[in-house]
């Protein structure tokens, strides 16, 4: 099955097999061509059925293991970090209190003879 050329006809290229070619570029079978009745019994033109058979969707392909992990883990991730935010940030609250408080640590370092 190769692409419509007419015999004799010369157009510079090598055949193409109708199987490479992307469906939008496929030549149409005569028979698809012939009017076809539509809803209600109506007889579909030619460029009707013809552009019914180049728009039909494309066949779907798996997605590529490395996308989906990756995917996978930036959604991962959001979520952790969505659900230690509010933890995280009460950590490091508490520990800016206990840097301005310098009471503490003076009398855990200094020996009570040298305190002020």
């Amino acid at each position: 099955p190769f692409s419509d050329v007419p015999d004799g006809e010369v157009t510079g290229q090598a055949p193409v097999p109708s199987e490479a070619l992307p469906p939008s570029e496929a030549p149409v079978p005569s028979e698809a061509l012939r009017p076809a009745a539509g809803p209600g019994g109506q007889a579909r033109s030619a460029t009707a059925t013809a552009t019914a058979r180049a728009e039909a969707p494309s066949t779907s392909r798996a997605m590529p293991p490395v996308m989906v992990g990756a995917t996978a883990a930036m959604t991962a991730v959001g979520l952790v970090i969505t659900l230690v935010a509010g933890p995280l940030f009460a950590y490091t609250q508490h520990a800016a209190a206990d840097l301005m408080q310098r009471d503490p640590y003076i009398t855990s370092v200094l020996p009570p003879g040298v305190r002020r």
